[in-house]
């Protein structure tokens, strides 16, 4: 039987589902031997509602016995220490509160993040329809992180050479073009119009996108970038690094996830 805690289920499409005539149901009436014939699918499914579900609920399905006593196991003999280093923090814990102060390059030296984290900031080209690559290509204004540190520039200095922070009103909704790696420089404080004081971000930004896969190139420290001032704190998140979020956890739990029980004609099953 299903699970007690079950609100939906997967069963074949039913007569009255506008998807119906999608679905050959004399099929199951067939062997194996003749699905194999087909040309093209002819079989759905579809998750059900098993009573009603509010508005933000969970949806619960059943995953068989083998399912759950292998779960049951898992969480028994889970040890959280022994399956990360004990510095691992997701990105989503730090991302909690978008007010946090962000580490520069140089504090970070003495009180470095997580090694699974690192930072990216939305920023917006102000030219309008760009090609992003020639628009990178304005070396003389762009740096090293080696360039920055080893030779102690003034902020004044990196100042002149950086490129202004611009909002822009699908800022935060296009990852692929306006989301890129960056190390946080240095602080400044800006009072604005006497009424509260503002902590804004300068920044090294790489030229990878998010979608290019999240990460700043190897050798850091010799990538040039550009310099962009006044990043406010909203723009800035942290992001794992490739290969280091929790579903890439060897430890974690993984398991087939049955059908239940009696959706197969007993002619397909146990098949030699």
């Amino acid at each position: 039987g299903k699970h007690p805690k079950a609100n939906a289920i997967v069963r074949w499409i039913k007569t009255q589902s506008p998807l119906s005539k999608y679905h050959q149901s004399h099929w199951l009436q067939n062997t194996v031997r003749f699905l194999k014939r087909q040309p093209k699918v002819g079989l759905m499914m579809e998750l059900v509602a098993l009573r009603d579900i509010n508005a933000g609920e969970e949806i619960l399905m059943d995953y068989g016995a083998d399912w759950d006593r292998s779960y049951t196991q898992h969480v028994q003999n889970w040890n959280h220490f022994s399956s990360r280093t004990n510095a691992h923090v997701p990105a989503f814990i730090l991302n909690r509160d978008y007010n946090s102060t962000i580490l520069t390059v140089l504090e970070q030296k003495t009180n470095p993040y997580p090694p699974n984290i690192q930072t990216f900031c939305f920023y917006s080209f102000d030219e309008g329809p760009i090609n992003l690559d020639a628009k990178w290509n304005e070396t003389a204004r762009e740096l090293s992180l080696r360039d920055v540190i080893s030779e102690n520039r003034s902020v004044s200095e990196l100042k002149k050479m950086s490129f202004n922070w611009i909002e822009s009103d699908d800022l935060y909704d296009n990852y692929d073009d306006n989301f890129f790696p960056c190390k946080i420089l240095w602080r400044s404080a800006v009072d604005t119009n006497g009424q509260e004081i503002h902590t804004l971000y300068n920044v090294l930004l790489y030229h990878q996108s998010y979608d290019d896969g999240a990460k700043i190139p190897q050798s850091v420290e010799d990538t040039r970038a550009r310099v962009v001032s006044e990043v406010p704190r909203r723009a800035i998140r942290f992001v794992d690094k490739e290969y280091t979020s929790d579903m890439h956890n060897r430890k974690s739990f993984r398991h087939l996830i049955s059908f239940p029980d009696g959706i197969f004609p007993k002619k397909w099953m146990d098949l030699k």
